[in-house]
């Protein structure tokens, strides 16, 4: 299994974050045009990575063969100002763009070596757009701007696209987070006002929140992700930290125990493994951290590099959150 960032260094690196140990970085990473690079995604195959970059570039990268990642399409104006966030659709035919430029776009990208542009650019958005998601059936696209709102999208027609409903409007200031739940029926949001908050986008035309805002941030919210399974989300922000909330309710969420510390500048990114035990997050600290939410996982690992039970003392040092028991 891969893991990609996009990096202030002009590259996008990848690390073989695979459960049979710690994470390794691959020796080749991917070199574009020279300018920080933004944002980047994987295609639901794994095959394919789309980054996008401060000179407004938007790069297509084949990673089929991880040893020798090559590159794919280019557009150099994908969004005059820099490209801020990409994602692709379910059926990874469709790519989704934000920028600077305050415009979203859609792109076939059933050729990665041959991009199209899909459409006319989405309009509405009156500030830039730093985050966008597809719906799990790919009908739905939601957008996050810094004019404070998040807006839905009819994308069933990718050269017809239609707004829904009126903007989301809840939070405070910048909307820098958007994603769906696995079922699709539940849209979460992350703002500069500190806040999580969940929508019920069952009808997406019709959305409305879901109980109250979730707070605990200390700083801006700037990612969300649900586990696969949707009863958890992950958000990392500006204090530094990741947060884990119960959703298995949404109308009646809740933080689960403490932040996750480690990160010594904004959380930028968090993304759950598929499996849900294993949590990435990346910062403008310039790390990238792989959080075990398995315990008899952790346990195993931290009783393989110890070799041998641990005091109540090393227990705390490594296992802060969790009560003491005999392990090894």
């Amino acid at each position: 299994m891969l893991a990609a960032a996009g990096t202030d260094d002009a590259l996008v690196r990848l690390w073989d974050v695979g459960r049979s140990g710690p994470p390794r970085p691959l020796p080749r990473p991917l070199a574009g045009s020279g300018a920080p690079v933004l944002t980047a995604a994987f295609a639901p195959d794994g095959r394919t990575v789309a980054s996008g970059a401060e000179d407004g570039t938007l790069r297509l990268w084949d990673v089929s063969d991880p040893a020798r990642p090559r590159p794919a399409g280019t557009v150099p104006d994908a969004h005059p100002g820099g490209v801020l966030t990409v994602a692709f659709a379910p059926d990874g035919r469709t790519l989704a763009t934000g920028g600077v430029d305050e415009r979203v776009r859609l792109w076939d990208v059933r050729d990665p070596d041959d991009v199209r542009l899909v459409g006319t650019p989405l309009t509405g958005h009156t500030d830039w757009v730093g985050s966008v998601a597809f719906a799990p059936d790919g009908h739905t696209l939601a957008t996050g701007s810094q004019d404070k709102t998040a807006r839905l999208w009819d994308v069933r027609d990718r050269d017809d696209v239609r707004p829904l409903g009126t903007p989301l409007t809840a939070h405070g200031d910048w909307v820098n987070a958007v994603a769906f739940a696995p079922q699709g029926h539940v849209l979460a949001t992350g703002g500069r006002d500190r806040t999580v908050r969940l929508w019920d986008v069952t009808d997406p035309a019709r959305a409305r929140p879901l109980g109250g805002e979730l707070t605990g941030h200390r700083g801006g919210v700037t990612s969300v992700s649900f586990s696969p399974d949707g009863r958890t989300l992950a958000s990392g922000g500006e204090d530094h930290a990741v947060r884990l909330w119960d959703v298995s309710d949404p109308a009646r969420a809740d933080a689960f125990g403490t932040a996750l510390t480690g990160h010594l500048d904004t959380v930028t990114s968090v993304a759950f493994a598929p499996g849900g035990d294993t949590l990435a997050s990346a910062g403008n600290d310039l790390t990238a951290r792989i959080w075990t939410l398995d315990t008899d996982r952790a346990l195993s690992r931290v009783c393989a590099r110890t070799g041998g039970d641990l005091t109540p003392a090393r227990w705390a040092e490594l296992l802060p959150r969790l009560p003491y028991r005999p392990t090894c």
